[in-house]
């Protein structure tokens, strides 16, 4: 009769541990950030070229090799999504000079209050950086844009929220640029703007 409640107890117990493994939710899953709902950019150019002149460090204090959708992968994704080359002769290069997210620590009170409070812990900033430079029989031309972001987090934040906050700060950054850098485009590279 022991050795029968030892054998259940341990199938209990496997049970138990079976099932904690499988009610523990999935890392976060987002969406890629894309542009292909926005109509393309036509530029009178015959292709269309991108230089990443910026290299993640991979170590601290950067972590944007880290966050759910990299600013570098979302960058490229817009020379994909938003510009399309109809011309016959020219190049347009997009030029991405930034794409970086930095960690900063924030400044906590001390004493009684840094005890008793839950405080803002991390501060997250991205800064987002890119350029259009054309050059076609037309002429040449180029068109800058820059979007920075920032986002706190609290010291008892689970890495799912500061999942999310990463993403909704690439997210605005990325629309930010977006914005900007079409606007430049239509007023400095007017003359390279297929009709």
């Amino acid at each position: 009769m022991r050795r029968m409640i030892g054998r259940r107890g341990w199938l209990a117990a496997l049970t138990g541990v079976t099932l904690a493994a499988c009610s523990t939710p999935p890392a976060g899953i987002y969406p890629d950030l894309g542009f292909a709902h926005r109509d393309p950019i036509r530029l009178a150019v015959a292709r269309i070229e991108v230089v990443e002149q910026y290299r993640p460090p991979g170590v601290a204090p950067n972590i944007d090799h880290r966050v759910p959708q990299p600013p570098l992968t979302v960058m490229r994704r817009w020379a994909n999504q938003r510009l399309a080359a109809v011309g016959t002769d020219g190049v347009a290069r997009v030029i991405i000079t930034d794409a970086s997210i930095v960690a900063e620590p924030v400044q906590q009170s001390g004493g009684v209050i840094g005890l008793v409070s839950v405080e803002q812990s991390e501060r997250y900033a991205a800064r987002l950086a890119m350029a259009v430079e054309v050059e076609a029989a037309a002429g040449r031309g180029r068109a800058d844009a820059v979007a920075e972001r920032s986002v706190t987090v609290l010291e008892d934040a689970t890495l799912a929220e500061v999942e999310d906050a990463w993403f909704l700060m690439v997210e605005r950054a990325a629309n930010d640029l977006d914005r900007e850098l079409e606007a430049n485009i239509r007023l400095y590279l007017e003359p390279f703007l297929a009709r």
